[in-house]
């Protein structure tokens, strides 16, 4: 959910954390209401507090969602039973409304992700995206919470992501492709102002701090939704031919917004930010073309499909390679008889683990079925006859 300093984007290990706590969350069962009975002990669960297990699960579920969504991978939790515990965790715990609420608006994308992810190049019926569109729209109904601009601000960039992933795939649907694009402009035009507008952050706790102190340590999720609406926006209008003169002026203008908000860090992680900033001067060089005759190079990755595309094109307008040649290993250059020091491991403290050492170890001790039957039987955990 938050910024991680690394040296390039590419190197964000956030996905391979959120499938590491994913998977310890449904092995703990922390997806069932009261703790198994009896306490799974000797799988190394510990019993907790109903109110840590609930807490545990949703922010499990809406930090991969989050990833999902902007990687354009099929999100890690959409099982009928998972999806339905998530609702009722959210309706019968005391859980802060706001957050609650953007668990609901993932909850309702992960729902339908799996359908709309059937066949990622096939195109897509409207009447889906309709549906989608509606579930979301009747959270403020079903889902009472008030209408703040962080929100507002996260129902708007989920379905962005629709709309984006939804005018890859109606491409023979002209007149539904631009009932979608009106939808994607709308909806972009309305994000763009909530982020200048600085989403209403405050500390109640820390009345003192300044708004855009508090805006520089905001979850990623509010900076990458700007940077996705702002690539849908040069694509489909400001750079678009087929758009409208009013239409692309209007999309130049809060694109100009955007890129200010970004290039001053105040959406999120200043690093971050300026690298979006940049990709958005990039992309702003290219020559005015009509979108529906280029074609992306990256086109089964969902709406991030769009940013995948955005990043590889700007690559190209700069003359760098998108794929990097792979370094060759090299062959180690040392006798194991000598007193030279092995290159990898010349500095110790970097890989130690705290280990004063094993000395000889001896395996002749333990039983020829180390895995199998026998040593199971102790714990009464054999297998079904």
């Amino acid at each position: 959910m938050w910024p991680l300093f690394y040296p390039r984007t590419s190197q964000d290990p956030s996905w391979l954390y959120c499938g590491l706590a994913t998977n310890a969350a449904l092995y703990s069962g922390l997806h069932h209401a009261k703790p198994l009975q009896p306490p799974l002990r000797v799988l190394g669960v510990a019993p907790t507090s109903i109110h840590s297990r609930v807490h545990a699960w949703l922010g499990t579920f809406l930090a991969s969602s989050y990833l999902s969504m902007f990687n354009g991978l099929p999100p890690l939790i959409a099982g009928v039973a998972e999806l339905d515990a998530t609702e009722r965790f959210v309706r019968e715990y005391p859980i802060p409304r706001e957050f609650a609420y953007q668990v609901m608006v993932q909850r309702v994308m992960s729902k339908f992700m799996n359908v709309l992810m059937n066949d990622a190049r096939e195109p897509i019926n409207y009447s889906l995206v309709q549906l989608v569109d509606g579930e979301l729209d009747n959270l403020r109904t079903s889902f009472p919470t008030e209408w703040t601009p962080r929100v507002e601000f996260n129902a708007l960039v989920a379905k962005m992501h629709l709309y984006g992933m939804a005018v890859l795939r109606v491409h023979h649907n002209p007149s539904t492709r631009d009932i979608i694009l009106k939808l994607g402009l709308s909806s972009s035009l309305r994000i763009i102002y909530l982020a200048e507008a600085g989403l209403g952050f405050t500390s109640d706790s820390h009345p003192g701090i300044q708004p855009p102190s508090l805006y520089s340590v905001l979850p990623k999720n509010y900076f990458r939704g700007v940077l996705f609406t702002c690539i849908f926006l040069i694509r489909y209008f400001a750079l678009n031919t087929r758009a409208t003169t009013e239409e692309q002026e209007v999309a130049r203008n809060h694109l100009a917004i955007a890129h200010k908000i970004l290039q001053s860090g105040s959406i999120g992680n200043l690093v971050d930010c300026q690298r979006a900033a940049i990709l958005i001067e990039i992309l702003g060089r290219q020559e005015p073309s009509d979108a529906d005759n280029v074609k992306l190079r990256i086109d089964s990755r969902m709406g991030a499909s769009l940013i995948l595309d955005a990043i590889t094109t700007s690559h190209t307008l700069i003359g760098r390679e998108t794929i990097q040649p792979p370094i060759q290993p090299q062959p180690l250059q040392y006798s194991p008889n000598s007193n030279e020091t092995a290159p990898e491991i010349a500095n110790q403290s970097a890989f130690d683990f705290g280990v004063e050492g094993f000395g000889s170890m001896d395996f002749s001790s333990l039983p020829e079925d180390l895995w199998g039957d026998n040593l199971w039987t102790m714990f009464d955990m054999g297998p079904p006859v």
